[in-house]
């Protein structure tokens, strides 16, 4: 096996970041940015892909790479204004690179484009009509500040004895640099201890570099500092002397061994200043300074995985305590509750390492919008609020495909023309908002226009067309606007490019109704439409109440309870055709028997009544027989291996081994009426106690 793979896997993975960072640079340019962050932000992210890839011999990216940072280097060099920057350009760059990095993961070998790197290679050449309105000095001398460039650049290398601990081979190093020009490396050990002192885990070596090249000091820098702190090196120009002191490092194979010179050599005098001293010890302060570290996302799953079956065995030790002898349970009980909340402190600490803010995915749909606003021919912007809500990474990773079909319906069937706005009295910019919020226990994100709202009568005509609802069905608004779920069914008039085929918001609805979630719609008509995502922060564990309802055992999401009530304390009116409902503080609540809604069947002695409430803010009150109390479940999906059942979310483990169900409340309204009307016949879990 490759002992540089694990290494390439992780530059390639760091590539998908500096290319997410890039393109947010470059949107902060072309929306009329001046910022000297962003050029430089810009330039570093390419830099840093091109260095990594000549590492780790990508030809065909470091190509590409350096002709997409010569292209960035007119912006940081002020050759060019960022206003007459070719964004189309730099844009199809960017998707090429990542072309290139998703090959170098898979192990396919592709060419950069030719035609992409002559355009690039262009950008630049009229650069004097781009100079208008800057110094002199900017334009005769942009890097007059610089190092004159008299000859090879002397770079000395000293590092400190973690170098090794921190997985760093210097070969790596050398090979970033070959990039940039011919290298020649003589390897000082002046630093060795003696023998019986000596650990293959410390680095005692320094390195003299010498290099042809024209880079500038700060690019040499750049590629330095991916791997090395800054007092770890120095960087120099001199005279050419040095030439012929140094052996050419050989380039055939980046995997050779540097050899040192033998050991009776090291009190030959040095050419040059003399080494810095290594330093005498190990440095923790040193060795912290990164702050952080990559951890494989299945080491993170194994261990929320672990955290879960932590979480049953608890609840079965509380279980099986409640069989003992109360005097012996004394000591017990208080060591299970520090081991609750030594559970919970684990459990959050591993959802924090998993939590990612949604600015990953936010951050590409300005570009998204762009690109549709010029192929509709319609002005819009788009507003993003609360990037930085962070949610656990596996939902973010299935958040890219709901929200890039929300916003291209946004924008072909919400938002109108330019005139048709004017017309309207609105501005004739359109406005595109995507918002995330944490709100209880889920993660809220909502895509909201203020187009021209959902023509419902287009699409009850449509859905009437084939036989969706019925010639005489009076549907209620949000039941129309429903049947925008439904596959193949659309309200454009034609097939385009962008939409027309009905497919995308039935995509939307089964994503996210696979992550937990559920899907919202709100219209009105002339004001805009707003879609809404309402998704769990995590997928593992939740908090819940234990209730007892039809003879079956139920979880309660926490989040969803309001209050609970006894029902012999609250007055019940009941409707004519047998709905009952709940006056609560001068508002009516409808009453579902829970037990019979699920098909469990309705039981005589329901004594409490729990108000819950749902996405959309309406309170449900649910007749169970009693509550049993509150813990942490382990959340566990049934559709894979049963099926999805009505009402429900998931299921889960209890202390006693059993499976209980987790109620979904926002399923409820959708099947209490024909429950209510006709009881059903047989249960869905019939062996379940």
């Amino acid at each position: 096996m490759d002992p540089l793979a694990e290494l390439k896997a992780v530059f390639l993975e760091e590539c998908d970041e500096l290319l997410g960072a890039l393109e947010a640079r470059l949107a902060q340019l072309r929306d009329g940015s001046n910022s000297m962050d962003d050029v430089n932000g810009a330039f570093r992210a390419i830099h840093s892909v091109k260095g990594g890839a000549g590492a780790f011999g990508i030809p065909a990216l470091v190509e590409l790479a350096h002709v997409f940072e010569a292209a960035l280097d007119h912006l940081r060099a002020g050759r060019m204004s960022p206003a007459a920057a070719p964004y189309e350009l730099f844009l199809r760059a960017l998707d090429q690179v990542a072309t290139l990095v998703a090959c170098a993961r898979q192990g396919d070998e592709m060419a950069a484009p030719a035609d992409l790197v002559r355009e690039l290679e262009r950008v630049g050449l009229a650069v004097p009509d781009s100079r208008i309105g800057q110094s002199a000095a900017a334009v005769v001398a942009p890097e007059a500040t610089l190092p004159a460039r008299t000859g090879p650049v002397r770079i000395t290398l000293t590092p400190h004895l973690d170098l090794f601990r921190r997985a760093i081979d210097v070969r790596h190093i050398f090979a970033g640099l070959e990039g940039m020009g011919q290298l020649r490396v003589k390897t000082r050990i002046d630093g060795l201890p003696p023998l019986n002192e000596l650990s293959p885990q410390n680095c005692h070596l320094a390195f003299d570099l010498e290099l042809d090249s024209e880079a500038t000091e700060q690019q040499l820098t750049d590629v330095l500092e991916l791997q090395l702190d800054a007092d770890e090196f120095a960087i120099s120009r001199r005279g050419a002397e040095m030439h012929r002191e140094l052996p050419t490092v050989p380039t055939e194979s980046p995997q050779t061994l540097l050899v040192p010179a033998p050991r009776e050599q090291a009190s030959e005098p040095q050419a040059g200043p003399p080494a810095a001293e290594p330093p005498a010890a190990f440095s923790p302060a040193k060795t912290n300074a990164a702050g952080s570290i990559r951890v494989d996302l299945q080491r993170i799953d194994r261990l929320m995985n672990l955290v879960g079956e932590i979480v049953i065995t608890q609840s079965m030790l509380d279980q099986r305590l409640l069989s003992l002898p109360t005097a012996t349970t004394m000591q017990i009980a208080d060591g299970l509750q520090v081991l609750a909340r030594q559970t919970r402190e684990l459990q959050d600490s591993v959802m924090a390492v998993r939590a990612q803010p949604v600015k990953n995915v936010f951050q590409r749909m300005p570009r998204l919008v762009r690109e549709l606003s010029q192929a509709l021919g319609k002005q819009v912007r788009l507003q993003l609020v609360g990037e930085d809500t962070e949610v656990d990474k596996t939902i973010i990773e299935e958040l890219a495909d709901p929200l890039t079909h929300m916003i291209r319906n946004a924008m072909d069937h919400g938002i109108e023309t330019a005139e048709e706005r004017l017309a309207s009295g609105k501005n004739s910019e359109g406005l595109v908002v995507l918002q995330a919020e944490q709100r209880g226990g889920r993660i809220v994100i909502s895509v909201s226009d203020d187009g021209r709202g959902i023509n419902r009568d287009k699409l009850l005509a449509k859905a009437k067309t084939r036989g969706l609802i019925g010639t005489a069905e009076r549907p209620s608004p949000e039941e129309i606007d429903a049947l925008l779920f439904h596959p193949g069914l659309s309200t454009a008039d034609a097939v385009t490019d962008v939409s027309g085929r009905g497919v995308g918001m039935d995509v939307v609805k089964q994503n996210v109704e696979a992550l937990g979630g559920r899907v919202l719609i709100s219209s009105e008509p002339g004001r805009g439409t707003r879609f809404t995502m309402l998704l769990p922060l995590t997928l593992a564990v939740m908090d819940g109440m234990i209730i007892r309802s039809g003879g079956q055992r139920l979880v309660l999401p926490i989040a969803s309870i309001r209050e609970t009530l006894q029902s012999a304390d609250t007055a019940v009116e009941r409707l004519p055709g047998g709905q009952e409902f709940l006056r609560l503080r001068d508002r009516l609540s409808p009453l579902v028997r829970l037990g019979e809604v699920l098909g469990f069947g309705r039981s005589e002695s329901e004594q409490v009544i729990v108000m819950t409430e749902t996405d959309r803010g309406s309170q449900i009150g649910l007749w169970v027989d009693e509550i049993i109390g509150q813990q942490q479940v382990v959340v566990k999906s049934i559709e894979n291996s049963y099926g999805s059942v009505p009402g429900t979310s998931a299921a889960t483990i209890l202390g006693d081994g059993l499976v209980a169900l987790i109620i979904d409340v926002d399923a409820i309204p959708a099947i209490c009426a024909p429950a209510l009307s006709a009881q059903r016949s047989a249960p869905y879990f019939p062996n379940l106690q």
